[in-house]
């Protein structure tokens, strides 16, 4: 048995129990944590934190607020000029970077989310091995990117397509979806359900003692390009759905970040997972250059405007 501990660490309420799971909660200044740049220096504290010490057993990634995670940062997306895609790239990588990291800790990670975990709060989650979620009514979960005209670009797509498989995963790229947990748990957004905030703590800290040699599908040797595994059902999906979508938003104004979006899930099952993922980074940009998500995102910070810096930040929760 280990010295239960807690310490400060930036951006996190961060303790460790006596059989050595780590309790980890987000806890970035204003009311609602988001993608930002605090995100970054937490997401670093952390990762430095559990990389430079082999003294635990797991991680339980939670929220010390009531939303788990909201979205990215809205407003550095939509002032990048043009020009400045190569920073664009390094910064969303960067991103991705950290959630690689979560996955690859060689220790089990479970997503205990107390809260809503929308666009980039629900790919943090998809980068942990396992995902519980609290049974609260007004809890959702989903990837509404697609509202702005652009993708998941933390992993979101790339993660999912593998996690559902293309067809399932369509509905939540192309058209936003979102859950609430019932429905979460039904289509395998989330892997089980807690009544309160203790037995969701619970339920993660015994996953992690059940799961001591957890991976990801996609870090297996035999799956880490998956295209071959397709059904011949899952062949035939994929050469209807450009169609099917095509009919579906006939004259929509998202219509092509929809399309990219598709494209991009069934080319990234022909890659191996991390040229996917920069894959998925390149057509992110792409999308952020088009009027239609430039306009979307604009006219939802101008909406913001007259409020204080926390609150637009508060609202940022789909990117």
């Amino acid at each position: 048995m280990m010295e239960p501990i807690s310490k400060d660490l930036a951006g996190w309420q961060f303790s460790r129990d006596a059989e050595g799971i780590v309790v980890a909660a987000l806890d970035l200044p204003g009311k609602v944590n988001i993608m930002n740049d605090d995100f970054i220096a937490a997401m670093e504290s952390l990762l430095n934190e559990l990389e430079g010490s082999r003294d635990y057993a797991g991680v339980v990634l939670t929220s010390a607020k009531p939303v788990f995670l909201a979205g990215g940062d809205l407003k550095r997306m939509v002032l990048s000029a043009p020009g400045q895609e190569a920073q664009l790239f390094d910064y969303f990588q960067q991103l991705k970077s950290y959630l690689r990291r979560i996955e690859r800790l060689n220790r089990p990670t479970v997503a205990a989310i107390n809260g809503s975990a929308l666009g980039g709060g629900y790919e943090t989650c998809l980068a942990c091995h396992h995902r519980i979620a609290l049974r609260e009514p007004r809890l959702r979960i989903g990837l509404p990117e697609i509202e702005f005209g652009i993708l998941a670009g933390a992993g979101g797509v790339v993660r999912l397509t593998r996690l559902l498989g293309f067809e399932r995963a369509m509905p939540y790229l192309t058209e936003g979806r979102l859950e609430d947990v019932m429905g979460a748990l039904d289509n395998r957004l989330v892997d089980e359900l807690a009544d309160d905030p203790q037995q969701l703590l619970d339920k993660a800290k015994a996953w992690i003692r059940a799961h001591p040699q957890a991976r990801q599908p996609w870090d297996k040797p035999d799956n880490a390009v998956p295209a071959h595994r397709l059904t011949a059902l899952q062949r035939r999906a994929l050469m209807m759905e450009p169609a099917r979508l095509a009919r579906a938003m006939s004259g929509h104004p998202a219509l092509f970040a929809a399309q990219r979006n598709m494209a991009l899930a069934a080319e990234s099952l022909n890659m191996d997972f991390d040229a996917a993922l920069r894959y998925e980074t390149r057509v992110l940009i792409e999308l952020l250059r088009t009027d239609y998500a430039r306009d979307r995102m604009q006219a939802f910070l101008d909406r913001k405007t007259p409020r204080s810096t926390s609150a637009t930040q508060t609202e940022q929760s789909t990117a």
